[in-house]
């Protein structure tokens, strides 16, 4: 959800001074700024970092694919819950990796799932998502986080946790990054949290890992473009990050009550404080069928198997996006189709497509 402008406008001014040397190329002691800014971001997030374990990157997507560059090798084996963020397949694909996916119930993935793939087989890493986690919207418990931190600590496996979503949720568990430092990279973003075109994210590295990923980042763009990292450093620094923060969390509160309430506490019983929302089917229901449906009527949701590690695994469920909207009557009128689709009976769920 795009935030409004406030905020923004006081900084615009100072950082236009600065644009002749935010065009050059940056010395150490330029990203020292940027590094602290970064710093503070993470303990927002609940991690604390050394400066020297922080890698600014381009938003989230790029800091996972220079974790995946720097760290893995062709062949080797990559982890992920059974759901989980789609790029994340394609990335492996494109990087020759092997995959693993590791098996969830309603209360997120199942530690028992990570220690059988790991007595197993041999996973090199394990990427997931434990906040508000993608695409089941569910925040895995604190006793399941340190289970798993201890796993991959026994078995030798590198911990990606994407947690762009996490500064949305409120009260949620201390990040993995915070239970086991040594084990894992962790990955923040301003875009989820603060604009969706503020593409600004930053790693948090084990002190071994750093100068890796340092590596990979410049390998893929040389630098994070100084000119948006002080955009993100003004807005840090000055509380006003905090604040659009504060104010998606209102926005997302208040669309997932709205969702609710249009599609019924039978179909979403449980809120998230994000902006998707996780929607199994009633039976008889094919998601893929049910999509079309919605799409022929103008809507559009993302069916299960777009999310599946394996196909055959696939629910049949869709997730809603509720932030891209901003018309609030636009995003209430397609929230009754999807319900009235809901309501109706299955469409031609038995034939064969």
């Amino acid at each position: 959800m795009a935030p409004s402008t406030y905020g923004l406008s006081r900084q615009w001014q100072r950082i236009l001074q600065r644009v002749p040397s935010l065009l050059d190329y940056q010395t150490d002691a330029d990203l020292v700024h940027h590094l602290a800014a970064g710093q503070t971001w993470l303990a927002h997030c609940g991690v604390s970092s050394e400066l020297e374990c922080i890698v600014p990157v381009v938003g989230g997507q790029h800091g996972i694919m220079s974790v995946l560059m720097a760290l893995l090798q062709p062949g080797d084996l990559l982890l992920a819950e059974a759901l989980t963020y789609t790029p994340i397949l394609t990335m492996a694909a494109r990087l020759d990796l092997q995959t693993g996916a590791v098996a969830m119930d309603d209360d997120g993935v199942v530690p028992e799932a990570f220690e059988a793939w790991c007595r197993e087989a041999n996973p090199k890493a394990f990427y997931l998502t434990p906040t508000l986690q993608a695409p089941t919207t569910v925040t895995l418990s604190k006793e399941r986080r340190a289970r798993i931190a201890e796993i991959a600590a026994k078995n030798g496996v590198i911990l990606i946790e994407d947690d762009v979503f996490g500064p949305l949720k409120s009260n949620k568990p201390a990040p993995l990054a915070q239970i086991a430092p040594e084990t894992t990279i962790y990955v923040a973003s301003l875009s989820k949290a603060v604009a969706p075109g503020l593409r600004v994210g930053f790693l948090k590295a084990p002190t071994k890992l750093a100068s890796a990923l340092h590596q990979s980042v410049n390998l893929s763009v040389w630098m994070t473009p100084p000119l948006t990292l002080e955009v993100a450093r003004r807005l840090i620094e000055d509380g006003t990050a905090g604040e659009l923060t504060a104010q998606q969390q209102r926005i997302a509160k208040h669309r997932q009550n709205l969702v609710q309430s249009i599609l019924g506490i039978e179909a979403v019983p449980n809120l998230s404080d994000g902006f998707h929302v996780w929607l199994p089917l009633p039976e008889g229901w094919r998601a893929d069928v049910f999509s079309s449906e919605c799409a022929r009527l103008g809507v559009h949701v993302s069916e299960g198997r777009s999310f599946a590690m394996n196909a055959s695994d696939a629910p049949e469920a869709i997730r809603l996006c509720v932030s891209h909207e901003a018309n609030e009557e636009r995003l209430k009128r397609g929230l009754e189709i999807a319900a009235g689709v809901l309501q109706q009976k299955p469409i031609g769920s038995s034939m064969k497509i």
